[in-house]
């Protein structure tokens, strides 16, 4: 693993321990934590353009444009998203995004490809 991911990784499970949505361990009920590993990079990585874009836009671009006086985060392109990894990351890690409470949380499955794309570095494949 390259220090930088290795720097990062220990800067999301340190933010992680932060706050929480259930009120007993920083992750939301239901919510399994746990980071995949880089080893799954490279060839076998998700998929930005099939597969992370079209589940972008389904679950958080709702509040995640440009122009929504609701969130300063904005996530319609891989450039941006790449931009706020750490913050996406750390997120979506704590089941904090989407928040509880909406139409459509992310599934286990959709959660954990994210998760992966992410820790591969956000490629724009």
């Amino acid at each position: 693993m390259r220090p930088r991911a290795r720097w990062f990784r220990a800067l999301v499970f340190a933010l992680v321990g932060c706050g929480s949505n259930d009120g007993s361990d920083g992750h939301s009920k239901g919510c399994k934590p746990g980071l995949p590993t880089t080893d799954a990079c490279g060839a076998s990585a998700p998929s930005y353009a099939t597969d992370i874009a079209p589940l972008v836009r389904e679950r958080c671009l709702s509040c995640h444009f440009a122009g929504n006086t609701n969130s300063s985060v904005v996530l319609e392109t891989q450039a941006e998203i790449h931009q706020r990894a750490q913050l996406v990351e750390t997120q979506v890690y704590r089941c904090s995004m989407p928040p509880p409470g909406e139409a459509t949380p992310l599934a286990e499955d959709e959660r954990a490809e994210l998760l992966q794309w992410l820790v591969c570095g956000t490629p724009n494949n």
